[in-house]
């Protein structure tokens, strides 16, 4: 019986300890702060932007 309580006891803690990491590192991600992105819009103006394309056909898979 002692043996049941120990086994017990142990498991209990270390799904505490588990279940405290998983909180710990996804409330650190989820709050960590996001990046900022500059765009450079002096380069190009949007009529000058175009986008090209190959189409190849080909048998279905």
């Amino acid at each position: 019986m002692s043996m049941n309580l120990k086994q017990l006891f142990g498991s209990a803690l270390l799904t505490v300890a588990v279940l405290g990491g998983a909180v710990t590192y996804l409330e650190s991600t989820l709050n960590a702060p996001r990046a900022q992105v500059a765009y450079d819009t002096t380069s190009q103006s949007q009529v000058d932007r175009h986008g090209e394309g190959i189409v190849t056909e080909g048998p279905a898979s």
